[in-house]
């Protein structure tokens, strides 16, 4: 099944195409998903997507079937629709994500990237930098973020959380039950 992904840069809600989220995330506001040839489906779909600043994540706004040719739209086919999981896949990789400084930033992190953290370790700024990106991306694309950062730096589940634990101390990540405070416009920066 392809999953096309077209990345907006103009947007008619928000005069800027661009959403921002800490610690120094920049990301594209909307983002089309095409989904094609998906065998037990019998239509191909069109995600219209959106990063919410409210929900600090993409949600979706509109899914559009189409039938193929020779089928129709029927109510169990539209039961099939998988909308979270073409979302997560559509953005997965196909969303370039920049730092506020500029540099584009790789989810999932490079496998070289992740041993050095880890082998860093939670004393390092950098590496507590990188897991509240790695926190905020997972979060950003309705992935479990915990396990994400578990997943991308290849470690234990508590010491994942002592991870996020030490990056909430250090103010890269909101405490539990707090909002994220940033202004929804450029001048991040977090160090």
């Amino acid at each position: 099944m392809p999953i096309n992904t077209l990345v907006t840069t103009w947007s008619a809600r928000a005069g800027d195409p661009y959403a921002y989220a800490s610690p120094d995330l920049v990301l594209p506001r909307e983002v089309q998903i095409s989904v094609e040839d998906e065998p037990e489906l019998e239509m191909d779909l069109t995600i219209d997507v959106e990063y919410d600043d409210k929900l600090q994540r993409y949600v979706a706004r509109r899914v559009e079937a189409r039938a193929r040719e020779g089928q129709e739209i029927r109510g169990a086919n539209l039961r099939a629709v998988r909308v979270q999981q073409y979302v997560q896949e559509g953005l997965n990789g196909a969303v370039t994500v920049s730092r506020n400084d500029g540099r584009e930033l790789e989810f999932p992190i490079a496998e070289d990237l992740a041993s050095e953290l880890t082998a860093a370790g939670p004393s390092s700024q950098r590496t507590m930098l990188y897991v509240a990106r790695i926190y905020r991306m997972a979060e950003i694309m309705n992935l479990p973020p915990a396990r994400e950062i578990q997943t991308q730096l290849h470690l234990t589940a508590p010491t994942a959380s002592v991870w996020i634990r030490r990056a909430r101390d250090r103010g890269l990540l909101p405490q539990p039950g707090e909002s994220d405070g940033l202004p929804s416009h450029p001048g991040l920066d977090r160090g």
